[in-house]
């Protein structure tokens, strides 16, 4: 239905017959009132003939009203079958007729006082029947008077019944006219109605098909996106189990090359930034690190590892930066990891190591007190991690040597014995343990202490065999013991540690270094320099090969003991070149460059490279 149709259909009204008296509902009223009249008449005069039938009448009731007062005595046990009635009444019956409950109940409320009527009743019932007879006479005497009144009065009553009943059957008959044009008008707009409804079922068929074909499109569509996400994330997983394989093997660039490809298919993946960061750490790129761990913190806010890894790769790069930036940065990290997880230890025990490396490079006290602090509270929170107390054990001994204090060398002590209770197979324990009796023992210049340090190093031997660093202490420890007593076999036995070391990792410029050097520091080698010069030499150059400047101060000194200036005093810039770090009063103090010293270029490399401030 169009909306014209629809506002025709709704302006439509019922029209109402006009109210006229016919001249035919006259005439017939006045044809009723005629004969009215007449039968009026009539009766008035057969009154006096219907007298004694109503005297006959009176005895009869009088006769019905004896009958009826005995009927009473009879009401108290219909009352008690009406209660029964009464109840199945009121349980069975869903609707009960209200008039005869009222009645039945009002009965019932008056029982005891019909009873006490009826008795009474039958008492007065003679006199009443004495009165009765007399009052008859008086009654009829009456009616006869009255009832041509009555007749009157009745005659009117019935003209004006015939009025109404005459006017009733009119409006009925209006009233039906008005029904009938009320019919006609909601037939009407029941049709308008009707052809309204058709055409909405046709548009709401229109709309369901419409609909249904929609949410089919929708479902289907939404089907295909779960297949692709699924089928995108089984993609991601097996990149992603493939890369951490290889990187179990320690293979990181097919690791790193996996993680890019898994990234390619989602890019807004966190964890994905994760793993290529933590895999760049491994690679020692820390550029691409730290920018993958920042667009993995961007998309999950609340990662604790996220931060706590980030401020570690930023404590790396800071120290081969020496860079006290990133080292602040690095703490802020840590920082924000502590705040939203203050109860993981491995943040504390970082933030701890970021601070000691900021500390040695600054010298602050203050730095290396508050990462004491930063171990301490990882302990607390872990008690039973034994690497927490093994580095706050060498942070410790660090802060020990650079102040030089026996005091922290004994707390360093307590900290890696504690370390050895809770895991006594690690190595590394037992070698920073060795560090530390090693400080402790050259401060007190104790022989004793000196021994304890080489068990410790043996200890951590024992466990790992392959770990350079341990033969490489080991032969430290063995050397700075044998310069006590200048003790041919303590240093032969620390020339051995060095040459096992380099065996294990012919790579380190440190070991070759640190060898050559203990070998030129042998008094015995010294009287006849020249028999070790091949050895001591090759052993140096091996260090210089692998980095510029490592070898080059022994080097210098070998020359010098040789008594060859030249070299010497070359090998001694170059030192001085690649390694700004040396200190001018242990080179002017060591008596191996005695043979230079005289030389003018000796003290012109020294005002170089150390000019007065």
């Amino acid at each position: 239905m169009n909306n014209n149709t629809k506002k025709e259909t709704e302006d439509k009204q019922v029209k109402t017959p006009e109210n006229r008296w016919s001249p035919g509902f006259l005439g017939t009223i006045f044809f009723a009132l005629v004969v009215y009249v007449g039968i009026a008449c009539i009766n008035h005069s057969e009154a006096k003939d219907y007298r004694e039938k109503i005297l006959s009448n009176q005895r009869e009731s009088l006769s019905l009203a004896e009958q009826k007062i005995e009927a009473i005595y009879k009401l108290d046990s219909l009352i008690a079958i009406s209660q029964s009635r009464l109840d199945t009444t009121k349980s069975d019956s869903l609707k009960p007729n209200r008039d005869s409950l009222l009645y039945i109940n009002y009965i019932i409320s008056h029982r005891e006082e019909l009873k006490r009527s009826s008795d009474a009743l039958k008492q007065e019932l003679d006199a009443t029947t004495k009165d009765t007879k007399s009052m008859i006479d008086i009654h009829l005497q009456y009616i006869d008077q009255q009832y041509s009144t009555l007749s009157l009065w009745a005659g009117i009553i019935t003209i004006v019944f015939l009025i109404f009943s005459f006017y009733g059957v009119f409006k009925q008959e209006d009233a039906i006219n008005k029904a009938n044009a009320i019919i006609k008008d909601l037939t009407n707009r029941l049709l308008d109605l009707d052809e309204y409804m058709k055409i909405k079922k046709e548009k709401l068929e229109e709309d369901s098909e419409s609909y249904e074909q929609k949410i089919e499109e929708k479902a289907l569509l939404a089907v295909k996106n779960i297949i692709q996400e699924a089928d995108k994330q089984r993609k991601i997983n097996q990149l992603t189990t493939e890369a951490d394989d290889y990187r179990k093997e320690e293979k990181y660039e097919l690791a790193l090359q996996k993680v890019d490809e898994a990234i390619n298919i989602d890019n807004e993946n966190s964890y994905l930034y994760y793993m290529k960061a933590f895999i760049a750490h491994k690679l020692d790129n820390y550029e691409l690190a730290i920018e993958c761990y920042r667009k993995s913190a961007e998309k999950i806010l609340d990662n604790y590892s996220i931060f706590n890894n980030w401020g570690a790769v930023l404590s790396d790069w800071a120290k081969i930066k020496n860079d006290e930036k990133l080292f602040a940065e690095s703490c802020e990290k840590h920082k924000k990891a502590a705040e939203i997880n203050p109860n993981k230890e491995s943040i504390f025990y970082n933030w701890g190591n970021a601070l000691s490396e900021w500390a040695k490079i600054k010298n602050d006290e203050k730095l290396f007190a508050e990462s004491c602090k930063k171990y301490q509270k990882a302990a607390e929170i872990n008690p039973k991690d034994e690497t927490i107390f093994n580095n706050w054990g060498a942070v410790l001994s660090d802060w020990a040597k650079i102040k030089n204090d026996e005091k922290l060398f004994a707390e360093s002590c307590e900290k890696h014995k504690k370390a050895a209770e809770i895991n006594p197979n690690k190595e590394s324990i037992f070698n920073n343990w060795g560090n530390a009796l090693l400080g402790l023992a050259q401060i007190k210049n104790d022989e004793k202490l000196f021994a304890e340090s080489c068990k410790k190093y043996q200890n951590a031997a024992e466990i790992n065999p392959n770990n350079e660093h341990i033969f490489y202490n080991w032969g430290t420890a063995l050397s700075e013991w044998a310069k006590i007593n200048n003790d041919e076999i303590l240093f032969a036995e620390s020339i051995k540690k060095y040459q096992k070391a380099a065996e294990i990792n012919p790579k380190n410029e440190s070991i070759l270094n640190n060898w050559g050097g203990i070998i030129l520091s042998v008094p015995q080698f010294k009287i006849d320099i020249s028999s070790q010069k091949q050895e001591i030499e090759s052993i140096l150059l091996k260090a210089e090969a692998i980095k510029e400047g490592a070898g080059s101060y022994n080097l210098a000194c070998l020359y010098s003991l040789l008594d060859q200036k030249d070299i010497a005093l070359n090998w001694l810039e170059k030192s001085l070149r690649y390694n700004p770090t040396q200190v001018k009063d242990v080179i002017e103090s060591d008596s191996d460059l005695d043979n230079i010293k005289s030389d003018p270029r000796f003290n012109e490399l020294m005002d170089k490279y150390f000019p007065e401030k």
